[in-house]
């Protein structure tokens, strides 16, 4: 798994029957906190059942393992253990790898609205994955080019979907895309710079606050342990580019 992630490719080979066989014994002892945040997590993506079942599994499996992760980084009662984390883990990101769409550095001109939402998807979870459930090594230089790639097609679904009502449920995706791409971009200047105009434009232009987006976030994909202090920084980046002279007053709820 480590070289497909590293190589941006689907794995060459099926998972060790041995490891597919012990991950599926691996159950999930939630407290409340824990439970509380698997429910939360993930309603975001409801929409993403009318593009591919397949895909939406992948999501609802994203939610269990940040809300098994969370409760064994706080020791909660019934946490998993690391290795069985680490099986997991292992087990979800060549499943997130090998779905049937393989991970692209270009954008095809024949691909449709549908697809290029599918693959918005795919490349920002792979994103989400690689901050909080399958690290890679930085060298590695697997979240810049994950960003190159969401920016890619944020551009083509702007292109083809010029009318997507705030109210159809994939707004708040692309805003999630936006974010995970803009936390990935970080320093690659002149990439991070195209985020922080995308996110200004989603969110400060239309009014929406710091705690609106960071609520928005958690019904999505989002662990704030990982994420707040990086969406703080791009947010500070965002607001100075658009009202530099509001950059002094604010400060993280």
């Amino acid at each position: 798994m480590v070289i497909s992630t590293r190589l941006n490719r689907r794995p060459k080979f099926p998972l060790l029957s041995s490891l597919k066989q012990v991950a599926e014994f691996i159950k999930f002892d939630f407290d409340l906190e824990a439970h509380t945040l698997c429910s939360n997590l993930g309603r975001g993506f409801l929409v993403v059942r009318d593009t591919s079942s397949e895909l939406f599994k992948i999501v609802l499996r994203a939610a269990e393992l940040t809300a098994a992760l969370d409760q064994l980084h706080r020791l909660g009662v019934g946490h998993l253990d690391g290795l069985e984390m680490a099986m997991l883990t292992i087990v979800f990101q060549h499943n997130l790898y090998s779905l049937s769409r393989p991970l692209s550095t270009t954008v095809a001109e024949t691909q449709s609205l549908r697809e290029y939402r599918y693959d918005l998807c795919r490349v920002s979870l792979a994103i989400y994955s690689d901050f909080v459930l399958f690290p890679s090594t930085p060298g590695y230089n697997v979240q810049p080019r994950l960003a190159g790639e969401v920016s890619q097609l944020l551009l083509a679904i702007d292109k083809e979907d010029t009318a997507t009502a705030d109210g159809d449920g994939w707004s708040d995706i692309l805003l999630w895309a936006t974010v995970m791409g803009g936390i990935a971009a970080n320093g690659a200047s002149s990439r991070r710079r195209w985020y922080q105009e995308r996110l200004y434009r989603q969110t400060i232009m239309k009014g929406i606050s710091f705690t609106q987006l960071t609520n928005c976030m958690s019904t999505l994909l989002w662990w704030d342990h990982v994420f707040e202090d990086r969406l703080a920084d791009l947010w500070m980046e965002a607001l100075h580019f658009g009202q530099p002279q509001a950059v002094a007053s604010w400060k993280l709820p």
